[in-house]
């Protein structure tokens, strides 16, 4: 009966550590946002028109999946929740600015919104995803498509 008791306890202990050690990575915003930029002949750049709560200081994920841009510059920008759909109250808060990445790739992007919104505000940060292309190739539409998710979890390599 002692014996039995012990295994209980024991495992009930490990059940417990397992759901204490859980709960940040539901706290994330991870959950995978399909995007897709549509690159006009002469307009080489497009937004997310919908942004999405940034809830920690992790990575931006990526994942460049289909499309006919070899290639798209992307950045994260941060703002608030009241001005989600106020373009002028973005600002780009990626390391470097931008980072490239290629069709087919997968990866994180360093930015900055967590940390330069939520320590100074009370209102909830918010990501917004920017693609742009150098070159429209022959002067036709180029599109840029797959997911991204505001907060990542895992080991990914970063872009930038």
């Amino acid at each position: 009966m002692t014996i039995t008791k012990k295994v209980i306890s024991v495992l009930c202990l490990a059940a417990l550590l397992l759901s204490v050690l859980c709960i940040p990575a539901f706290a994330k915003n991870n959950h995978d946002e399909d995007f897709i930029f549509v690159f006009q002949p002469g307009d080489q750049t497009d937004y997310t028109y919908m942004g999405y709560p940034k809830e920690d200081d992790s990575g931006t994920y990526l994942s460049y999946t289909h499309g006919n841009a070899q290639s798209c510059r992307f950045s994260v920008y941060g703002g608030d929740q009241e001005y989600q759909y106020m373009c002028s109250v973005w600002r780009n808060e990626t390391k470097g600015g931008s980072t490239l990445v290629f069709r087919g790739e997968t990866g994180c992007i360093r930015q900055y919104v967590f940390e330069n919104r939520a320590l100074y505000n009370r209102l909830i940060p918010y990501a917004y995803l920017h693609g742009a292309v150098e070159v429209v190739d022959g002067g036709v539409l180029s599109i840029a498509s797959g997911v991204w998710s505001p907060d990542t979890l895992g080991t990914y390599p970063y872009f930038n």
